[in-house]
């Protein structure tokens, strides 16, 4: 397999640069005619129609109502849509819309992290920070600042392009959350505003919207890596609850298409309700279950979702008919 990835407009602290060692499936024979285009845009013009063509989209499912102007990206998907062999996505949402995508979840290549990290055994770290958050807080409104106040109590890091956050590498932002007891994660999508919003009600009546406490935004479900950077440095993920937890799929919280909540994670309600928790487990984070949440979660992680496993079981089948 031959991966083609669309990560020029990430910068270089994110986490898109460095999760992935594609090279250990190159030359894997039962997958040489396919070429997966992991990313957002791609120059359908530019496909080998003599291989297996198959796209991963990596912003489902903001990428068909955000931009400057809502919707438009959407021209580039709807080429895309026609030219490839195949669509995948990771967003539950975008797999049962009827537009011709499979879900498959995100992998994550924990080998290849911990190796980048200089981790040998990721039960053998300290974990002398008590709580990590990383991410965007872009204004006007700063959505998450409720969240950062909330653990600016404790010995806690804010890694974030963003006030009043501290811009870090992506090595010393994975190596906070391995030494971090408490990770604070999302699994929704807060970058719609009220045009791109209506947009997406009138064009894609299959994308909900909902509002929860604290964020100030619309919202809908959108799996983050940042649940599978927990996991796999094992620090105990504590995610926003918000108004699609629970939910029948595909209007359920994302993180739960990967993590049960109450076995691999907790939920916070809010800014109150996320400072009390992390109180309360740092009091008691000697307390087994603790450690069992987070076993579990990595658990998880290397059954299901690691990069290898995730190729055998969603990749090599599109190889095994050929070209079509």
């Amino acid at each position: 397999m031959r991966v083609v990835s669309d990560i020029k407009s990430f910068p270089s602290y994110d986490t898109w640069w460095h999760i992935f060692d594609w090279s250990k499936f190159e030359n894997d024979p039962r997958t040489k005619d396919l070429v997966l285009y992991f990313g957002c845009n791609f120059n359908v013009d530019t496909l080998d129609k003599t291989k297996i063509n198959v796209l991963l989209s990596a912003e489902h499912p903001g990428i068909f109502f955000v931009g400057k102007k809502p919707g438009e990206n959407l021209a580039s998907q709807e080429r895309m849509e026609k030219a490839f062999d195949h669509l995948t996505t990771y967003n539950m949402q975008v797999a049962e819309s009827n537009r011709g995508y499979k879900f498959i979840p995100f992998p994550y290549d924990v080998e290849f992290v911990h190796r980048q990290l200089g981790i040998n055994s990721v039960d053998n770290i300290d974990k002398d920070i008590d709580v990590v958050l990383c991410g965007t807080n872009p204004a006007p409104d700063r959505p998450i600042t409720p969240w950062v106040n909330a653990i600016e109590k404790y010995n806690s890091s804010f890694c974030s392009p963003h006030p009043p956050g501290i811009l870090k590498t992506w090595n010393e932002k994975q190596l906070d959350i391995a030494k971090s007891k408490i990770s604070i994660v999302w699994s929704v999508f807060f970058g719609a505003n009220e045009a791109s919003k209506r947009f997406s009600e009138t064009r894609f009546p299959w994308i909900k919207f909902d509002r929860g406490p604290d964020l100030g935004r619309w919202l809908t479900p959108h799996f983050k890596i940042r649940a599978h950077d927990a996991a796999a440095l094992k620090s105990l993920i504590l995610c926003y609850k918000g108004p699609f937890a629970g939910r029948e799929k595909p209007y359920n919280n994302s993180i739960e298409d990967y993590y049960k909540p109450g076995v691999d994670f907790l939920y916070f309600e809010d800014a109150k309700d996320l400072e009390e928790m992390i109180s309360n487990i740092l009091e008691n984070f000697n307390d087994p279950k603790y450690k069992n949440m987070v076993d579990s979660a990595y658990n998880k992680l290397e059954s299901n979702y690691v990069v290898e496993a995730w190729y055998e079981k969603y990749i090599v089948p599109l190889a095994s008919p050929g070209k079509q």
